[in-house]
């Protein structure tokens, strides 16, 4: 087994390799370049910068790659405390039994109420009714929808739930996201006119809990 894993790319979305280590608590030392600097931060990993040369290639400096090595090797309660922070972390956002959850979620929120979706949704598991029940608990809608230039957010507190601070984020169809707002209060306007015609998840989190619902763009 690997005393330190070190992930050196270029471009990495979501590294298997990054994650079957800190599985197996290995302290990372990683490139800071997309991807990386999403799945992981400063409290899990030691970053080394990339170098982009005038052409545009992207490299990394050897001497500071070395030092940054012979650091971590040499400090033993470092390594420690990056592999317990890490597996904590992988541990609670990306258990398969979590995964799984939150896509069968989203995936009956973008089918499950569609006229077109044909289909059925076949679910196993306690892990599916506590995910799926967690996203029913808030009333919200979206108005008008299909949409042009904005649409209306309201929220149904509900069990006297106290509506503070929340964070509204639209991605489009590739999971991509094009925009985000904080927001206070039940009623809220959302711009839409720097977007273009399609179909947009919007992504509610609210008390640490995220709430999903479609929204058509027609322009």
């Amino acid at each position: 087994m690997a005393d330190i894993g070190i992930v050196p790319s270029v471009y990495d979305h979501c590294p298997y390799t990054a994650l079957e280590m800190m599985a197996n608590n290995i302290p990372l030392i990683v490139s800071r370049i997309n991807g990386l600097d999403e799945l992981l931060d400063d409290t899990l990993c030691i970053f080394i910068n990339a170098v982009l040369s005038i052409e545009g290639d992207i490299s990394f400096d050897i001497k500071d790659l070395s030092n940054t090595i012979l650091m971590l090797s040499l400090n033993k309660s470092l390594r420690s405390e990056l592999t317990a922070r890490s597996f904590e972390v992988l541990t609670e956002r990306f258990a398969f039994s979590e995964g799984v959850a939150n896509f069968y979620v989203l995936t009956f929120k973008l089918c499950g109420n569609s006229s077109l979706y044909q289909g059925e949704i076949i679910v196993y598991g306690d892990q599916m009714d506590r995910f799926s029940s967690e996203a029913e608990e808030l009333s919200w809608d979206l108005k008008p929808n299909p949409a042009n230039t904005y649409c209306d957010l309201n929220i149904n507190p509900g069990n006297n739930l106290i509506i503070t601070n929340y964070l509204i984020e639209i991605f489009d169809s590739y999971s991509r996201k094009f925009k985000s707002y904080q927001f206070n209060g039940c009623a809220n306007s959302i711009n839409l006119q720097d977007l273009t015609a399609g179909t947009y998840l919007v992504n509610l989190i609210l008390n640490k809990k995220s709430y999903q619902k479609t929204l058509i763009i027609q322009k």
